[in-house]
């Protein structure tokens, strides 16, 4: 790791934090780790390869950012940043209008909030939030 060989060369974790861009506390953190164990195993923050992004987005539509992080080797977070600094993800609509709902009740007048969830493809909050939003009543199956 480069902030690693910097470090051993001589130069002060201060420098390392002004020429890598990285927060002081972090680098200090991995050059604990690496005294300690030899290595730093896991850097989280890295960057991501904006190609490789785009073609794992391409492949994968429907992936989350818990799902970028694992495949990229970072925190949910840069994967967050890189994918809204590139354009990648996008806010996706909410399927759930005033007649779709209506039109899901009439037909399914026993579901649960969990089922018309998992129909829509949503979480039962985003159920809710819609009842409300829309003005409507959820009627507990009976």
């Amino acid at each position: 790791m480069e902030v690693i060989k910097y470090l051993e060369v001589g130069h002060t974790q201060r420098q390392a934090s002004r020429t890598f861009n990285v927060a002081q506390p972090t680098i200090s953190k991995w050059y604990r780790e690496y005294k300690s164990t030899g290595e730093v195993k896991r850097v989280l923050g890295g960057k991501i390869d904006p190609d490789k992004l785009h073609a794992y987005m391409k492949a994968n539509p429907d992936a989350r950012l818990k799902d970028i992080g694992s495949e990229f080797g970072c925190s949910e977070t840069v994967a967050f940043a890189t994918c809204n600094k590139q354009g990648v993800i996008r806010r996706k609509k909410l399927k759930l209008g005033h007649i779709d709902l209506e039109e899901y009740r009439r037909l399914h007048p026993n579901a649960t909030q969990k089922q018309t969830a998992e129909a829509f493809g949503c979480k039962e909050h985003a159920v809710w939030r819609a009842y409300k939003r829309y003005g409507m009543v959820w009627e507990r199956p009976k």
